[in-house]
């Protein structure tokens, strides 16, 4: 009896997996209406077995291990204060507008975690996907913001917001998207019509003034009065650094320009995002070979030539696809799983069409080439 289940599960395995095709803060704004005639299909949420899901929280434990670090940055109580992250992000913070659970004032000093996600590996390994409600998205980087004090969750007081400024990564009109994350751990961004700017600023004399950005590209990401950081701004950098309190997190990239100040009500995931093209799409259908024996796998789809991701979860006995990909457009797909308490992967390069199906077969990897996996070749 258990031979039988065994060849009927690889038989549902061979039907599906490489032959069959798949049908398968301000308030957060509401996503732009779609007014292309094609019709686009969103991914339904994953019905998980238990076996699946046994086997999806091992990979989950595994990808953790590869997530990008969380930056963590202190503003010291009461003290009205500028961070800044390490790729950038300025985070200009006010104690005086939030408050503690219960209401009360915030008065001990707020620890702030931030998380910057800016390139498609960054994207990957922390499972951003790139998607809102099944359309893929084009991202000028990810982020995640929450505050705390003294172990507790803070919150907004009313009518107050915090002011972000993230760096200009694309010259590429952008717009903001925030981030939820369903019971699986998939996160589809939601919003899309306000734009983010960049605006010149100006000097008494008339005179443009330097970003605000470049007068901190001479600074370790940390925390700055805001006293000084509005006086430093548009100046020569000098004498300004020694007044920076350096963050946990010692290494800094220079960005030259940062967007115009966002007023966000609320923590969690940001996106400076913008739609994909929503003509001449079509769902790029994928399996797994039946001989490798591989009951469930993450797959992830990251396009060769922008800054965009999907995540998928494989199971042998389901038609599995990438929903509304443009045709044309060239990806690789990365394919992971356990098997026997070993990690097998895949990486393979596609070039999308209508009539594609590909069929991944997945190899024992060793730990060293498990660095190499999700290497990429950057967007031009």
């Amino acid at each position: 009896m258990k031979f039988a289940t065994m060849v009927f599960m690889a038989f549902a395995c061979l039907a599906a997996g490489c032959n069959n095709p798949k049908e398968k803060v301000t308030k957060a704004p509401e996503p732009p209406k779609d007014t292309s005639t094609k019709q686009v299909i969103a991914a339904p949420p994953p019905k998980l077995t238990p076996d699946v899901a046994k086997e999806l929280a091992k990979l989950s434990h595994y990808m953790k291990t590869r997530e990008t670090p969380m930056q963590h940055l202190v503003v010291p109580a009461k003290e009205n204060v500028v961070l800044k992250g390490s790729h950038g992000t300025l985070i200009h913070v006010d104690p005086t507008d939030f408050v503690m659970q219960d209401g009360q004032p915030v008065v001990g000093d707020i620890n702030v975690d931030l998380k910057e996600m800016t390139t498609k590996e960054e994207l990957l390994t922390n499972y951003m996907q790139t998607v809102s409600d099944g359309k893929p998205l084009e991202s000028g980087g990810a982020y995640y913001i929450n505050m705390t004090c003294a172990g507790e969750q803070i919150k907004f007081k009313m009518g107050h917001s915090l002011k972000i400024q993230f760096p200009k990564l694309s010259s590429k009109d952008m717009s903001v998207f925030y981030g939820k994350k369903d019971s699986s751990g998939t996160i589809n961004w939601v919003g899309g019509t306000q734009k983010f700017t960049v605006t010149a600023k100006m000097g008494e004399d008339g005179t443009a003034k330097k970003d605000t950005a470049n007068m901190l590209k001479n600074l370790k990401s940390g925390t700055m009065s805001a006293s000084k950081f509005r006086k430093g701004a548009g100046r020569d950098t000098a004498g300004i650094s020694r007044n920076l309190r350096k963050g946990k997190n010692k290494s800094d990239s220079v960005m030259t320009t940062v967007y115009d100040e966002l007023a966000i009500q609320s923590f969690g995931y940001i996106n400076c995002d913008r739609f994909l093209g929503q003509e001449n799409l079509t769902n790029l259908t994928y399996g797994i070979d039946p001989k490798d024996s591989i009951i469930c796998a993450e797959v992830f789809l990251a396009f060769t030539d922008i800054n965009s991701v999907m995540t998928d979860v494989y199971e042998f006995n389901e038609r599995n696809f990438f929903p509304n990909i443009p045709v044309g457009t060239k990806a690789v797909m990365i394919a992971l799983a356990f098997k026997n308490g070993r990690v097998y992967t895949s990486k393979t390069e596609v070039t999308i069409d209508k009539s594609k199906r590909v069929c991944l077969s997945l190899k024992l990897t060793q730990d060293k080439d498990l660095q190499l996996l999700f290497k990429l070749k950057p967007v031009a």
